[in-house]
């Protein structure tokens, strides 16, 4: 099995265990029964990343499930996490703190302490 049907699989558990009929989630999501039913079996191997965020919504995924999904979308497409994407775009400070994490060349430790330090104003 290759990673796009692990993708695809994915999906399809996720409505499984969200006990969603694939119909149902098809319309929500604002595709076609077969459209769903392709990506479920790896037969559609790019879709939209706002495919993605609508299945999200549309299953009410948790944090981890979603980090799930989105980070298994980028693996299987080559892009961006579709929630990380979407959360850069919409926060001009993030846009802004990238920037200057790139112009610098932060490294991964000066990540992980900005990680800890957010995690301890919460």
């Amino acid at each position: 099995m290759n990673r796009n049907t692990n993708f695809g699989q994915f999906i399809s558990d996720l409505r499984n265990r969200h006990s969603m009929k694939g119909q149902a989630l098809a319309e929500k999501v604002g595709i076609s029964r077969s459209y769903l039913c392709q990506l479920e079996h790896g037969a559609r191997l790019n879709p939209d990343a706002d495919v993605i965020i609508k299945i999200v919504k549309a299953l009410d995924l948790t944090n981890e499930e979603t980090a799930a999904l989105c980070d298994m979308y980028a693996e299987a497409t080559g892009q961006l996490s579709p929630d990380i994407a979407e959360y850069v775009k919409s926060c001009k400070a993030v846009q802004k703190a990238i920037r200057y994490v790139l112009s610098v060349n932060a490294t991964d430790e000066v990540w992980e302490q900005f990680i800890e330090q957010l995690k301890n104003e919460q």
